[in-house]
């Protein structure tokens, strides 16, 4: 409930969204491929990308290894990218909770340290419309304060407001 309560103008406007899109201009979100694709979906994709990069490619902290960068060329509003930080936090929290005996649900100012710090370097998404590119930099900042981050720093997210099927694009 708090989550509800703390991210309900947030939520409210992605909900907006999602009506909007269906509603405004069908044909047009058709041809331009445009879909906001469901949480349990992109929970099951994010958790099977972490799995894979610990078993077959011998990283132990998945997509929290250093050298994993995630790029999502329909970034939309950020689902995929709020998915992973969600992951990692239950991760985090885990690892900080079995440490700590169960103080505190949030990961350590250290671990939300090195979310931002790491993270923002590592998730490059690119966007199309101007909407769902300003939502999803609303809910990167909203998922990073909800895991532990006071502040959302100084770094900026690597969102981009471009075709990515248009021209070159250097995020590495």
């Amino acid at each position: 409930m708090l989550f509800l309560k703390e991210n309900q103008n947030l939520i409210m406007c992605l909900i907006f969204f999602e009506i909007f899109l269906a509603q405004y201009d069908a044909e047009k979100r058709k041809s331009s491929g445009v879909w906001c694709t469901p949480k349990p979906i992109v929970d099951f994709i994010v958790r099977a990308v972490d799995q894979i990069l610990q078993k077959e490619f011998g990283m132990p902290e998945g997509l929290g290894d250093e050298n994993v960068h995630v790029i999502d060329p329909a970034a939309g509003t950020c689902t995929f990218f709020v998915g992973i930080l969600e992951l990692l936090k239950r991760r985090n929290v885990g690892s900080a909770n079995s440490l700590r005996n169960g103080e505190d649900e949030k990961i350590s100012a250290r671990g939300a340290t090195t979310v931002e710090d790491n993270l923002k370097d590592r998730l490059h998404g690119i966007e199309l419309m101007p909407t769902p590119f300003i939502l999803g930099f609303l809910r990167l900042d909203s998922a990073l304060r909800r895991s532990g981050c006071d502040s959302v720093g100084k770094k900026r997210w690597d969102l981009r407001l471009k075709n990515s099927l248009e021209g070159e694009i250097d995020v590495l």
